[in-house]
């Protein structure tokens, strides 16, 4: 998928050839305008996993699983980074 390329297309349009612009999905994002500004952008199904599974996680101090907690107090900081070097 060429994220650089997205193809433009407006409500309308999209309304009478979603099965073309479905297709165009799988190979480059489509973005989809209303009123002339996008609205929505239609993605491959897999590259929308690939994106979801990218997404930052947050945590409150009761929540943290166990392995990230641990992970984050062994950590250490680089030399060169504190205020201490």
């Amino acid at each position: 998928m060429n994220l650089f390329k997205l193809i433009d297309t407006d409500a309308t349009d999209f309304a009478k050839r979603a099965g073309f612009d479905q297709d165009e999905a799988i190979r480059n994002p489509v973005v989809i305008s209303k009123n002339g500004r996008p609205k929505t952008v239609l993605v491959a199904y897999d590259e929308f996993i690939r994106l979801r599974e990218r997404d930052r996680r947050s945590f409150t101090i009761d929540d943290i699983p166990d392995d990230i907690a641990d992970a984050i107090l062994s950590a250490e900081v680089p030399k060169g980074l504190t205020d201490t070097d």
